[in-house]
C-alpha cells in the first residue's frame, strides 16, 4: 500500500504523504475503540489524515447528502463527545504521536475549529516536575457535531503549541459496534476442549500458575473460580492470547467496565497483557470446571496435569488449613472462601 497523496480519494490533508503503512497512523487509529468499527460500506472510512506543520494542521474532506443524513442519526453532543452508541454513523477525529507507539494523545495547547467553529476540547497537559514532562493520561478523541458539517467540503483545523514531538491527525467515519456483536465474536474463538486442555497443561504448572500455594502440598494448587473485576463466580471465563496464566476474567464483566470507562484502556485485569477483543479467547477448560462444580464453589484445587480435585477442596482443605492454623496471622480465615467454622 503506498503513502496516501493530497487529494487522494482517502481525504486531503496537510502534509498527508508523510503518514504511511510503516508509522501505523491509520492502524492504531481503527484500534483505538472497538465500539467504533471503519464504517466502508458507502465510502473510504478514512477521510482525513494530516501532520501538523509549525503547530497547525488542516484537514479536508467531502461529504454527500447520504451521507450528511446518516451522521444526524447518531449525531454526538457540540461538546464532541458521544453520550451514547447509537445506529447510525459518526465522525471522529484522532490524534497520536508518531515518535512512540503510545495511545491517543493530543498535542500541547490543541485548539479545535470545525468549518470555522470552535469546539471544546477535553485535553490532559502533562505534569512538569522542573526537569522534563512527565507522561500523561490517555486523551479523548473527538466526535464531530452533525449540525456544523456540511454538504461538500468541510475543513477541520487543529492548532497546538507543540513543537517538540511530531502527531498525526486522522479524521474517520465509523460505526458502533454492540456488546452483543463483540461478546459473539469472542465466543466464537473457543477452542474444543480437548486442545484448550492440551494448550494449558501440556507445560509445567509452575510457568502456567506461578508460585504455588504454600499452604498446600506441592502436588496441587488452588485455582480461584472468580472474576478479579466483581469477585462473582466467573460465567464466560476468557483470558488474551498473550496471557501467561489459567486463571480466567469475565468476559461479560470486562466488556462492561470498557464501556462505562471514560478512556477504555483494554487490558487484562491479571497481568496487564494487551486485552482487544480480537486477542480475546474462551477458556473451555475453565467453562467445564465450571459446569462441573458446584454453583457455590469459588475455587478449586488443580493438580499438575490439570486434574481437578473437586472433593477435597471441600472436605481436605479446610481441615489443612486448620492444621496449620497455629502458623497464621488472627484474620487469615476470611482471606480463604472455602474455610469452615471450627465450630
Amino acid at each position: 500500500m503506498p503513502p496516501l497523496e493530497a487529494g487522494a480519494q482517502e481525504g486531503k490533508a496537510v502534509a498527508v504523504a508523510a503518514i504511511t503503512p510503516e508509522n501505523g497512523i491509520v492502524r492504531r487509529a481503527r484500534q483505538l475503540d472497538p465500539f467504533l468499527v471503519p464504517d466502508d460500506s458507502s465510502c473510504p472510512s478514512t477521510l482525513a489524515t494530516g501532520l501538523p506543520q509549525c503547530g497547525r494542521a488542516r484537514l479536508q474532506w467531502h461529504l454527500t447528502a447520504d451521507q450528511l443524513a446518516k451522521l444526524a442519526a447518531n449525531s454526538p453532543t457540540m461538546d464532541g463527545r458521544l453520550s451514547q452508541a447509537g445506529v447510525g454513523p459518526v465522525i471522529r477525529c484522532s490524534s497520536f504521536l508518531t515518535d512512540k507507539n503510545s495511545g491517543h494523545r493530543w498535542p500541547l495547547g490543541p485548539r479545535v475549529a470545525l468549518n470555522m467553529c470552535p469546539l471544546p476540547l477535553i485535553h490532559m497537559p502533562p505534569a512538569w516536575d522542573g526537569q522534563k514532562r512527565k507522561d500523561r493520561n490517555l486523551d479523548e478523541p473527538l466526535f464531530l457535531p452533525a449540525p456544523l458539517l456540511r454538504l461538500g467540503l468541510n475543513e477541520l483545523l487543529v492548532d497546538s503549541s507543540e513543537l517538540e514531538q511530531q502527531s498525526a491527525l486522522v479524521v474517520q467515519m465509523l460505526l458502533p459496534r454492540t456488546l452483543a456483536s463483540i461478546k459473539d465474536s469472542v465466543m466464537a474463538r473457543a477452542l474444543p476442549l480437548h486442545a484448550a486442555s492440551n494448550a494449558l497443561w501440556r507445560q509445567p504448572a509452575s510457568d502456567v500458575l506461578g508460585d504455588l500455594d504454600d499452604e498446600v502440598t506441592a502436588s496441587a494448587i488452588r485455582l480461584s473460580l472468580q472474576c478479579p473485576l466483581t469477585r462473582a463466580r466467573l460465567v464466560s471465563p476468557v483470558r488474551t492470547d498473550s496471557c501467561g496464566h489459567v486463571e480466567c476474567f469475565d468476559l461479560n464483566a470486562f466488556l462492561e467496565c470498557q464501556q462505562g470507562a471514560r478512556i477504555a484502556k483494554w487490558l487484562c485485569p491479571i497481568c496487564s497483557a494487551s486485552a482487544q477483543p480480537e486477542g480475546l479467547r474462551l477458556c473451555s477448560w475453565t467453562m467445564d470446571v465450571l459446569e462441573k462444580l458446584p454453583p457455590t464453589m469459588r475455587e478449586c484445587m488443580v493438580e499438575p496435569d490439570g486434574t481437578i480435585l473437586a472433593e477435597n477442596t471441600q472436605d481436605q482443605t479446610p481441615s489443612r488449613k486448620r492444621s496449620s492454623s497455629h502458623a497464621l496471622q488472627a484474620g487469615d480465615d476470611s482471606d480463604n472462601p472455602i474455610c469452615l467454622d471450627d465450630d
